[in-house]
């Protein structure tokens, strides 16, 4: 595979992951500051998830999975798939 490919799908699934996060987060009514405290994660780390930068620890996904009450894999599956 070309590392465009790779590349691409890497933007992708982060991407994917920030919009679910936050859509679950308002869905929720949770507040950026709100999940941060009980996630036990710093704002800006939550900022870079949500908008899609970064990479994220898999111990941090799971902190936010649990505080959202959903899974890791529902975080990162595209909403367009069934």
């Amino acid at each position: 595979m070309p590392a465009t490919t790779l590349a691409g799908m890497d933007t992708f699934l982060r991407k994917t992951l920030g919009q679910n996060i936050k859509a679950r987060r308002e869905e929720l009514g949770l507040s950026k500051v709100d999940l941060c405290i009980a996630a036990d994660i710093q704002r800006p780390i939550l900022d870079r998830i949500e908008q899609g930068l970064g990479n994220i620890r898999l111990d941090t996904l799971q902190s936010l999975a649990d505080v959202l009450k959903t899974t890791p894999s529902d975080l990162i599956k595209d909403p367009n798939e069934q």
